[in-house]
């Protein structure tokens, strides 16, 4: 199927009532090419402006924003009342986290991290900007991914997914501290789920899709982005 990206999200995403994914493209100085950052994307009708739902890194964590300039968006096969729902969930949370410091970053993706929009998390556990939307989307008894068919990956998959884990281990160094880099690594518990495989789930009618749907699907998307240097934004 056709997935189609929209740019500027600022300025294009206007549907009131339905959710869509926002993408942000960013370079990973380790590998020279190009991961996406992603979040849910809705219209908020009190201030009139696109917000993105999504978790950010260990320092920041959660946050429930206005979409920055230069983000791209797909629309998603929720209709109005589950994208309602979506939406509700991500604002009871986002809400409900203040309190705990905001979710946590890290590896790990399980059944039941979140629960009536609260974060279920605990010890090492937490989340990427996939998985958040993962969890929050598993919470309302969505499935997008067929996950179980993640643990059975080529081994050059599995090398490359250590070799992102410790990049961005390298990367929030930088702003937080030995204790927080430890935890982070200790929550490694499950396999990566990219962006991009989160994203056409998202936007996939046959969902759940397989891991090698996923991935040739998550290929397609990225050629749509036309990825390139002019996009970079961290």
């Amino acid at each position: 199927m056709k997935i189609k990206v929209t740019k500027d999200a600022a300025k294009t995403f206007t549907f009131p009532k339905k959710i869509g994914i926002g993408i942000k493209v960013r370079l990973n100085e380790t590998t020279g090419k190009f991961d996406l950052h992603i979040g849910f994307l809705y219209f908020d009708m009190m201030s009139g402006k696109p917000y993105f739902c999504h978790q950010t890194n260990e320092k920041d964590r959660n946050k429930n924003e206005p979409i920055r300039e230069n983000y791209s968006w797909v629309s998603t096969s929720f209709n109005e009342a589950e994208s309602t729902s979506i939406i509700t969930t991500c604002a009871v949370l986002c809400n409900k986290s203040v309190s705990i410091g905001g979710i946590p970053y890290g590896f790990t993706f399980r059944p039941n991290l979140i629960n009536s929009g609260e974060w279920q998390g605990g010890g090492v556990e937490g989340v990427t900007c996939a998985t958040f939307v993962l969890a929050i989307l598993e919470s309302l008894g969505f499935s997008i991914l067929e996950t179980d068919y993640w643990f059975d990956r080529s081994e050059a998959d599995k090398e490359a997914e250590k070799a992102w884990k410790e990049y961005i281990l390298e990367l929030f160094s930088k702003d937080v501290g030995p204790i927080s880099i430890a935890r982070i690594r200790k929550s490694d518990t499950s396999p990566r789920f990219k962006p991009e495989e989160v994203t056409v789930g998202c936007a996939s009618t046959d969902r759940p899709i397989d891991y090698n749907v996923a991935s040739n699907r998550a290929e397609q998307l990225r050629n749509d982005l036309e990825i390139d240097d002019t996009l970079f934004d961290f």
